[in-house]
């Protein structure tokens, strides 16, 4: 760990965070002050363990302590299948499907896990009843059977939140978006942030990375802020920091829910919001699925052309950037995936490749 703090106080000399900048479109669409910052050029090399745990249903990939866990859609019975990646060994199923008691119509997919009177929870969402879950996933562990409290979130505006995190001092980030009214009239939809404090259960503040959507369209061409904006979202473990990495901009933001700022971090040489107004061309794609702890964030990247209509790229870089936006290393995988989870206590990182179904853990250095 000496080494990555080093070349961390070796980068900020260098100025990665003292070039402010941002052309007029950037100004126009991002809620922050931009920096550009070093992509990393030589990258460490990590060999992988595979993980055959046998059959499985593809899924959202999450771990904790040397678990997996997947949370599948395709599985008949249950969203969440656990297992050890070290061993394979299987760690129970939870969270049954159906409309009957304890069962579940709707759930969307594992979010950050956390720690609380000496036992792992994670927080789940049902977005329609707009039911907020806390899984003891130390106790469903222990008993085979899903151990979880949940409460009712004050929803007047009847938003579906996509994911909600839990924060220090019983608040809650929820992902979300809202209509946006255009020049023209027409109404478009801008992602937001909502602080939900926990006991009030409502929503007290409401943070925008981005001021307003981007549309960029001629009579073949069409493309929104949903293709632009996009990107992973997770926030920093027993930490006041959202980072959302964008998949169309080599750019990664970072906002302290403490203070309200808001910071982007753009690799130097890629393009800036005025490319997403004006170009016609092929789409690129920057950052893909993104993995934190509480000093690191993890997130893949790959600058390949993305063709409208086939498969999103794969990738094998990593990139290692501190909560500060400093980039800090970077990683070769020895092979391609679409997803990536880190587990902190093992200094892990898993991945699945979706196309293939293969799963590998990566041991770090």
């Amino acid at each position: 760990m000496k080494s990555i703090h080093l070349l961390a106080g070796i980068v900020l000399l260098a100025g990665v965070l003292l070039s402010g900048c941002g052309s007029n479109a950037d100004s126009e669409y991002f809620n922050g002050k931009i920096y550009l910052v070093e992509e990393p050029q030589e990258l460490i090399p990590l060999s992988g363990h595979r993980v055959d745990p046998g059959e499985k249903y593809p899924g959202w990939l999450t771990v904790c302590d040397s678990v997996v866990f997947l949370f599948s859609f395709s599985d008949p019975e249950y969203y969440v299948t656990a297992f050890n990646y070290y061993t394979n060994e299987p760690k129970g199923r939870y969270f049954l499907k159906g409309n009957g008691p304890g069962e579940y119509m709707s759930l969307l997919k594992i979010n950050n896990f956390f720690e609380e009177n000496g036992h792992t929870k994670a927080m789940l969402y049902e977005p329609y009843k707009s039911e907020v879950i806390t899984w003891n996933v130390t106790r469903s562990l222990q008993t085979g059977q899903a151990v979880y409290d949940s409460f009712y979130m004050e929803n007047e505006d009847k938003l579906l939140y996509g994911v909600i995190y839990k924060m220090p001092r019983n608040q809650y980030i929820g992902c979300t978006s809202i209509p946006y009214e255009m020049p023209d009239g027409t109404s478009a939809k801008l992602g937001v942030y909502d602080r939900i404090d926990g006991i009030s259960r409502k929503a007290e503040n409401r943070y925008y990375l981005y001021k307003r959507p981007v549309i960029n369209k001629t009579e073949t061409f069409f493309y929104t802020n949903n293709n632009f904006y996009s990107g992973s979202v997770i926030v920093q473990p027993g930490g006041n920091k959202l980072c959302a990495a964008m998949s169309a901009l080599g750019q990664l933001n970072i906002l302290d829910i403490s203070t309200g700022e808001i910071k982007g971090f753009r690799f130097k040489g890629t393009p800036g919001f005025d490319h997403l107004k004006t170009n016609k061309g092929c789409f690129i794609h920057y950052y893909g699925n993104t993995t934190a702890g509480k000093d690191y964030i993890y997130a893949f990247y790959c600058n390949k052309e993305a063709p409208r209509g086939k498969s999103m790229p794969m990738y094998d870089r990593v990139y290692v950037f501190d909560w500060e936006g400093r980039p800090v290393k970077g990683y070769r995988l020895q092979g391609e995936a679409s997803q990536i989870a880190y587990d902190e206590k093992n200094n892990v990182l898993v991945t699945c490749n979706d196309d293939s179904g293969e799963m590998f853990y990566y041991v770090l250095l």
